[in-house]
């Protein structure tokens, strides 16, 4: 991987990008849709904290949900590695689901509100039921709204904000994700010191977190469009 990227940077020396221009009509529609003064800055914070916290659910959920069905909810090994595998099914399927609704101009910020709502019922469910076949279904539902593109649906939302600055607003949104890559691992260590079924049902802390910033984002988002659509009229 080191020698790709290695190549990949010889490569790349070379080059010379253009400037990137944004058009007259171009930025004002940016500044019509876009978020303006201080609401600008609590949706940035919001768009980062959010980057750290859809990646923290995902992998909070892909290192413990296998030891959780084998010590908590007392599965068998293969019954808990196929909780793993339906995941993966879901995600899958939820790709899909989620290309079709952008393709059809459905809003990003509305995607992210559902799915991250849905994710993390599939999570409660899963801590309150030690029923085999609840545990695979709430398994694949998870895949299916939380690992299914959401995160970067986010990501497309939150370059919205800044249109020409899309590298440095994708750098700081996978950097505080990154974060989450390191970070998730020592918190659930620490808490599966208590108990693996404790390491688990946090990550239902980390869904409702992720709900509510979502959800203020989306806020933030639909009152400024009907500030700007006042003005208009």
């Amino acid at each position: 991987m080191a020698a790709l990227l290695i190549i990949n940077a010889i490569l790349l020396i070379p080059l010379k990008f253009p400037i990137q221009k944004v058009s007259a009509e171009e930025n004002k529609t940016t500044q019509g849709k876009g978020i303006g003064g201080i609401s600008k800055v609590v949706t940035t914070i919001l768009f980062i904290i959010y980057g750290y916290l859809s990646m923290a659910l995902m992998i909070w959920y892909t290192q413990w949900v296998t030891l959780y069905g084998q010590n908590t909810l007392l599965f068998s090994n293969v019954q808990s590695h196929f909780l793993l595998s339906l995941y993966s099914i879901g995600s899958i399927v939820g790709v899909l689901l989620l290309f079709t609704l952008l393709g059809r101009n459905a809003s990003e910020t509305t995607i992210m509100v559902v799915m991250n709502i849905i994710a993390t019922l599939a999570l409660v469910a899963m801590t309150i039921s030690k029923n085999l076949l609840v545990s695979e279904i709430s398994s694949f539902i998870f895949g299916f709204s939380a690992a299914s593109g959401v995160m970067q649906t986010g990501l497309t939302a939150f370059m919205r904000l800044f249109p020409s600055r899309k590298g440095l607003v994708t750098g700081f949104f996978y950097f505080f994700g990154s974060i989450a890559s390191f970070t998730v691992p020592i918190i659930t260590g620490y808490l599966s010191k208590e108990s693996i079924g404790l390491a688990f049902g946090g990550d239902v802390v980390i869904g409702i977190l992720s709900v509510i910033v979502v959800a203020l984002i989306a806020i933030l988002f639909k009152t400024h469009s009907e500030i700007i659509i006042e003005k208009q009229i």
